[in-house]
């Protein structure tokens, strides 16, 4: 008892304060990603308000490309402004769900949004033909890209 009555205060007192400045640092931060996360999901059901979650207004087989491409540029912002609120391997994952969502071909920078029209196409691939009909999953996969998106708004 006697050996605990010797030991010096200060390095407990040092480190408890470390652990209180870490513990505040985190909070702060999560209390960002969190405000971020709110503010992107509401940017996103805003601009997609009929589409998603349910597709009760679903533009026209044609008309959906030129009214996503209309809300391109305010989607960009929205991503860019959330993204700095992640971690690094987590902002790969999220451009790439992110490209997933614009570009029917995957290209970056490429919009594309003919994974979201009901199409009936018919090609060969190796003498083999091949019939590619997304006229049932067009808006599931909508639905499916834009949930990956809001799925990085999700602490984990």
């Amino acid at each position: 008892m006697e050996y605990f009555q010797e030991l010096p205060v200060w390095p407990f007192t040092i480190i408890a304060a470390l652990i209180a400045i870490l513990g505040a640092i985190h909070i702060q931060r999560m209390n960002r990603f969190n405000t971020a996360s709110n503010t992107f999901r509401t940017q996103l059901l805003t601009e997609l308000e009929g589409l998603y979650p349910i597709p009760v207004n679903w533009p026209g087989s044609i008309e959906i490309e030129p009214f996503l491409r209309s809300k391109f540029p305010k989607f960009q912002s929205a991503v860019e402004e959330f993204k700095a609120h992640l971690s690094g391997r987590t902002q790969k994952n999220f451009e790439k769900a992110w490209i997933q969502y614009y570009s029917a071909t995957g290209q970056e920078g490429y919009q594309c949004y003919h994974h979201y029209m009901p199409f009936i196409s018919t090609y060969n691939v190796d003498g083999k033909q091949i019939t590619k009909d997304t006229r049932d999953t067009c808006r599931e996969t909508f639905r499916h890209n834009v949930d990956q998106l809001l799925s990085f708004t999700k602490h984990k």
